[in-house]
């Protein structure tokens, strides 16, 4: 797999393999959208076979994960099981050491049970960016940008996997 950027007057060039990069194609309206060059769900089947995505062990109880630029893979799965009971789980993304662009991709399977209680959160212990919490078996795909001052969701997909 290979990401693309963009630099100012030049043409598309490739990135190392194994990046996972949006990228900012400015326009007219100059509405700061992100173009992906490749759709997200073919780019994360593409990480799971080539083995560049970190396979979490199961979840069954409550617990917090910091993801830090640099130090945690860009790519994470967890997997969900129902456990002994209801639980919360905590994914946070660190600010630290975070630049604008930042990307990570989480992809989470999930019981068909109620008991987890899953967040994403926007750096250590702060606020939610999406819950997710029901009775439904799924696999979700979730990308999250770092925006310079916070972590916001660019996509959720379920069942995308």
């Amino acid at each position: 797999m290979v990401g693309y950027k963009i630099a100012s007057g030049s043409p598309i060039v490739p990135m190392a393999p194994g990046y996972l990069v949006p990228v900012y194609v400015p326009n007219s309206s100059d509405d700061n959208r992100l173009e992906f060059l490749v759709n997200s769900s073919t780019l994360a089947q593409n990480l799971f076979t080539n083995g560049n995505v970190l396979v979490n062990a199961p979840v069954i109880a409550a617990g917090t994960d910091l993801l830090t630029v640099n130090v945690s893979a860009p790519v994470e799965l967890f997997t969900f099981n129902a456990g002994a009971g209801a639980y919360a789980y905590h994914i946070d993304l660190s600010h630290t050491g975070a630049v604008a662009g930042n990307i990570f991709m989480i992809n989470i399977q999930k019981a068909a049970s109620a008991n987890p209680t899953i967040d994403v959160r926007d750096g250590s212990g702060g606020s939610a960016i999406i819950t997710i919490n029901n009775g439904t078996a799924e696999n979700i795909q979730c990308l999250f940008m770092y925006t310079g001052a916070a972590w916001v969701r660019l996509e959720a997909v379920i069942n995308s996997f």
